[in-house]
């Protein structure tokens, strides 16, 4: 069907990856990163070159490859929505360390470097509650000491 490139440096295997898809006539999605990230580089490159579709959720490829139409599909969450579609975490169960890591994430992709100098919490305590988070379902690791919040699609919001 396709692939999805969520994060690309300018010189990275998804980037090979995303032109070996378009030779074989697949769809190829991406979602924006910060323009002055390197890790965003290629990824922003493959959407203004038109490369790549932009994508703000799995729905925008649902609905692309239409496999369901997003505004009929309702899911059951309990958190709070937000106008992006996605539903924020809910940190009344967590503790200070973990807000702090959750406040520095802020809906955004962040190095471990990145989540240091903002909390400036120890090392080896940050590795440890950005495992517990990951185990809870409230972090995403994307590999190479690269994390995100995790996010629930809110379907019903198209």
């Amino acid at each position: 069907m396709g692939i999805v490139v969520t994060e690309a440096r300018k010189k990275s295997g998804a980037k090979i990856t995303a032109a070996v898809a378009l030779e074989q006539n697949r769809e190829v999605f991406a979602l924006t990163g910060r323009v002055d990230s390197p890790a965003s580089s290629s990824t922003n490159s493959l959407i203004a070159s038109q490369h790549a579709k932009l994508i703000c959720s799995a729905a925008d490829i649902l609905e692309e490859l239409s496999l369901f139409s997003a505004s009929t599909t309702k899911l059951p969450f309990d958190l709070e929505a937000t106008e992006s579609g996605f539903k924020k975490i809910d940190t009344v169960d967590l503790n200070e360390i973990q807000k702090k890591i959750v406040l520095a994430l802020n809906d955004e992709i962040e190095e471990i470097s990145a989540i240091h100098s903002q909390t400036k919490i120890e090392m080896n305590i940050l590795l440890a509650t950005l495992l517990e988070l990951e185990l809870a379902g409230k972090v995403d690791s994307l590999g190479e000491q690269i994390y995100r919040l995790a996010v629930e699609l809110d379907l019903s919001k198209n």
